[in-house]
């Protein structure tokens, strides 16, 4: 609502406006929503230290030689760097992330279980707590029949890792993609048109933008 709402101001003062920078804030409160369980208003707020982190996780240069032989020669690089403790992201950026994580952990390991918001985060921690359980239940002596392997919970670093990934994943290649979206909506207008009348066609009896109802949206899709 709060992204239709800022279109909706440039569009009334007929003003041009950054695309991207707009989608790139309404993506950003997703992914930490959806990701991390944290409430960030980037597109009010955009001065958020959550905000700023993620933004430098991004200011990397391709021209950093490293970067280069570690994506030719991965397998070569990755002890070498490891050893050296190299990392492409700034150090600042890599311990707010960290601190981040163990904030986040912290409260979903706490508190009443049932009314915490399920996500990505959610699931990993869940995860983690799982294969402890399950490591006590074998020690007890219970007898069940399981799949073959061994589970093994998730370290700090793997949720830090994952969690990470799960934003530099999904961050920019949604931003781009909305921000082309709108843009060609707004060149095409044959084609906003059709892709109005579809979902209000769908929207008439819902009051929720689900999965259901984007699934029966063939031409926006």
């Amino acid at each position: 609502d709060l992204l239709v709402e800022n279109i909706g101001k440039f569009g009334q003062k007929e003003e041009s406006f950054d695309t991207k920078e707009l989608t790139g804030a309404f993506t950003m409160d997703v992914i930490a929503r959806t990701g991390f369980g944290l409430e960030v208003d980037s597109q009010q707020t955009p001065q958020d230290p959550f905000v700023v982190y993620a933004k430098k996780a991004f200011q990397f240069s391709f021209k950093n030689p490293l970067i280069w032989l570690f994506i030719l020669f991965p397998k070569i690089m990755k002890p070498i760097l490891e050893k050296w403790n190299y990392n492409f992201m700034a150090s600042e950026v890599n311990d707010f992330f960290y601190g981040v994580v163990d904030q986040v952990i912290g409260i979903k390991q706490s508190g009443d279980r049932v009314h915490k918001p399920m996500d990505f985060m959610q699931l990993m921690v869940d995860a983690h707590k799982s294969a402890e359980v399950d490591d006590d239940d074998d020690k007890d002596g219970v007898e069940e029949t399981k799949v073959h392997g061994t589970k093994r919970p998730l370290t700090r670093d793997d949720i830090v890792a994952n969690g990470f990934l799960f934003f530099l994943a999904g961050y920019e290649t949604t931003a781009t993609t909305m921000a082309f979206a709108l843009y060609n909506l707004a060149l095409n207008q044959e084609a906003q048109d059709k892709a109005r009348q579809e979902i209000n066609k769908v929207m008439e009896d819902r009051d929720l933008v689900d999965y259901e109802a984007v699934n029966m949206m063939p031409y926006l899709d």
